[in-house]
């Protein structure tokens, strides 16, 4: 099987969410005139061929890459991407230039090619085949010794060793392996290993594989079936035998000396030429030197362009999706191999932060113990309406104690929305912390074909489930007992309905800020500082809007809306109607008692269903908002301006001219959504400040 791509070319492009940021917020227009990254390229790979994919840092190396990899889903993407056979399924493995972005440091060696073999290959029957697979790699990478030596204390060499034997654990092998800078990091013993190594599977497997590398010494450049040399301005000035480099550039007017690398001419050569030219022509002292190279690289440019282009006849076209077309299925299997591995990493080999999460909970008790008394739960807090007051019945002059001590129902209100905030903190911050570094372990693994999203994103939410279950709930049952809420005359309290629907309410909120936590970690994956920025304020926001600070039912009507988007706040009013309502204050005729501390928030019985419902609404799209980031950041294809207008055009043709108004439709929508947030706001401003200068002091 050969690989074959024709006039190649790149521009950046925008997903769909970039492009509505832009336009409604910077003004910048959606379409706009860039340089190519890749300017119409031409190429091939064949069969047992170890290629050499060169050039300066910027030529497009790694764009090359994706471009093959997603075809048109990349992004700007024109020309042809083909392969010779229609029949056998297209396979391709792409390793970045970060081994440890494919493994997992809680994992042995022998146990990652283990995991690797069981997700590619669910085919297997049961028995040994997978220790089979495993024993015989260990052996061809030279792994053998170190085979239960945890990852983190691999060397650099054995980690990418690794990272390619995990590639190739499946049944059958890859046709294409592509690998970007594998040597960066190694000395030059073990880069010469792992390039011997990669030769060797290339012709055992009769796999092509494609190595990105900067400036090879005449040792490893001499490895390398064909060198593909690409120069900054997205162009291709070399395509051959690595021994014909030195006669190619002779042939295009450079002298050469006699120590002289033909790798790091061409490199310089490819270097003289920039995107923007002016960068180059401000250093006056190398003016003429430039001039001259970048005459050789124009020169080598169109003698590449005039090289005999390979014959394009019974192909198949892969321009559209490109190679990676060896997208998983969704598996049982699978998803109880991904369960598994995540229970070792998770929770069996880090028992350190499971300890240091469990510390917490526990410290976080003990001060909220030692700063409350223990009756702060026990009094109902109950008052008679107005029509309902006797005079006669009240002696209720206070004393200086009596006004500065604060009522226990008081108290316990601010213990428990303290309690709730410590565990929102505690349930969404682990789980931004650790989850961007997991994010792209899923992304590689998602794109050499392992399996799907769905099985990713639902073996990590399963995992976590215990963790917060057993955590949240000591807790909750500590603080429970010790403030002496309502129930606890029961000898068996911790089954009594208040209890449990308490525990219920801290669950929910728990896998709430969980899923928010996840939602954060996927959106902020390339930076972890502003995830942890972003997750902060977020919640702040939440629990600014929660009705402690400023109840609800005090807010201005034009701000008090934006309380729906607080799940925090309808946590909180069902701890308060669980705790206080539900008839706990109890009526004697002809007198009716109610709690004080429901009619300060204004709250009701009926309240309760309503709040659940909103924080199942909350748990849902939190939960599916996550799914959908984590999918798009996956798959290319998905949210993207082209594949979204793909979709509506395929409904029916007579929507291709509403098509071409969609988008200037949504972007007119956006602004009125985001005009009648801003004069709602001004007006709640407005009328505050009147009704405050109105008020009588």
């Amino acid at each position: 099987m050969a690989l074959v791509w024709q006039n190649l070319t790149f521009h950046d492009g925008d997903t769909i969410w970039k492009t509505l940021l832009q336009y409604c917020f910077c003004k910048i227009p959606v379409q706009r005139a860039r340089d190519p990254i890749l300017n119409g390229v031409t190429g091939s790979v064949l069969q047992k061929e170890l290629i050499a994919l060169m050039g300066p840092s910027g030529a497009g190396k790694s764009t090359l890459f994706n471009c093959l990899a997603n075809g048109k889903h990349y992004g700007c993407v024109n020309g042809k991407i083909l392969v010779t056979s229609s029949l056998v399924p297209v396979s391709a493995s792409f390793l970045t230039q970060n081994a440890e972005d494919h493994l997992l440091m809680n994992l042995t060696v022998s146990e990652s090619l283990l995991y690797a073999s069981k997700l590619k290959n669910l085919h297997f029957e049961k028995g040994n085949r997978h220790e089979n697979v495993v024993k015989d790699l260990l052996i061809k990478l030279g792994l053998k010794e170190v085979e239960d030596r945890f990852i983190g204390l691999c060397s650099g060499g054995q980690k990418k060793r690794l990272a390619i034997g995990m590639e190739l654990t499946g049944e059958p092998k890859p046709q294409f392996l592509f690998l970007d800078e594998p040597l960066s990091g190694l000395d030059s013993f073990s880069g010469l290993e792992v390039l011997k190594l990669l030769s060797k599977f290339a012709l055992e497997y009769s796999m092509a594989t494609v190595v990105t590398i900067h400036q090879p010494s005449f040792e490893l450049f001499a490895i390398f079936n064909k060198a593909y040399i690409i120069s900054k301005l997205g162009n291709c000035i070399y395509n051959g035998l690595p021994t014909n480099l030195m006669h190619f550039l002779k042939q295009s007017g450079y002298t050469l000396g006699n120590n002289d690398n033909p790798a790091d001419i061409i490199i310089k050569i490819g270097s003289s030429v920039e995107r923007d030219k002016e960068i180059v022509r401000d250093i006056e002292n190398r003016a003429s030197e430039m001039t001259r190279l970048e005459q050789i690289c124009g020169v080598m440019t169109v003698s590449v362009k005039h090289q005999v282009q390979p014959a394009v006849g019974n192909m198949n076209d892969l321009s559209e999706s490109g190679i990676c077309t060896n997208h998983a299925n969704f598996s049982f299997g699978a998803l109880y191999t991904l369960f598994k591995r995540s229970f070792y990493i998770t929770l069996w080999r880090s028992k350190k932060l499971i300890m240091i999460r469990t510390a917490l909970h526990l410290v976080v008790a003990g001060v909220l113990a030692a700063l409350y008394n223990r009756e702060i739960g026990f009094d109902a807090g109950c008052f008679i309406p107005r029509g309902g007051f006797d005079p006669k019945n009240c002696s209720c002059i206070p004393t200086e104690d009596e006004i500065r001590k604060e009522v226990n129902t008081a108290q316990n209100v601010k213990f428990q929305f303290f309690s709730l905030l410590f565990l929102m903190f505690a349930a969404l911050m682990p789980t931004v912390l650790t989850f961007p570094a997991e994010i792209k372990l899923f992304l590689n693994e998602h794109r050499n074909g392992w399996y799907t999203t769905g099985s990713y994103y639902i073996s990590k939410t399963i995992i976590e489930l215990p963790i917060q279950f057993c955590l949240s709930s000591l807790y909750t049952m500590f603080l429970y007992w010790y403030s002496n809420q309502i129930g606890m005359e029961l000898d068996d309290w911790f089954m009594g309905w208040r209890f449990l629907h308490f525990l219920g309410v801290t669950w929910m909120s728990c896998y709430i800020a969980q899923g928010l936590g996840f939602l954060i970690g996927i959106l902020c994956v390339n930076s972890f500082s502003i995830s942890v920025i972003l997750s902060s304020t977020v919640l702040l926001f939440l629990f600014l809007f929660s009705g402690f600070f400023v109840k609800v039912i005090q807010m201005n009507p034009y701000v008090k809306w934006i309380t729906n988007l607080s799940f925090i706040r309808f946590s909180f009013e069902s701890l308060l109607i669980t705790l206080y309502g539900f008839e706990r204050c109890e009526s004697i005729p002809p007198l009716t008692q109610e709690p004080i501390t429901l009619f300060m928030f204004g709250l009701e019985d009926s309240d309760y269903v309503i709040n659940w419902a909103w924080l199942v609404g909350h748990l849902l799209i939190s939960r599916i908002l996550a799914y959908i980031s984590l999918r798009s950041t996956a798959d290319p294809t998905f949210l993207t301006i082209k594949e979204s207008q793909a979709c509506v055009k395929g409904l029916t043709k007579r929507l291709n001219p509403c098509c071409k108004r969609l988008g200037s439709c949504i972007f007119t929508l956006l602004k009125i959504i985001m005009a009648i947030f801003l004069i709602q706001l001004i007006l709640a401003l407005i009328i505050g400040s009147v009704t405050e200068w109105r008020s009588p002091i």
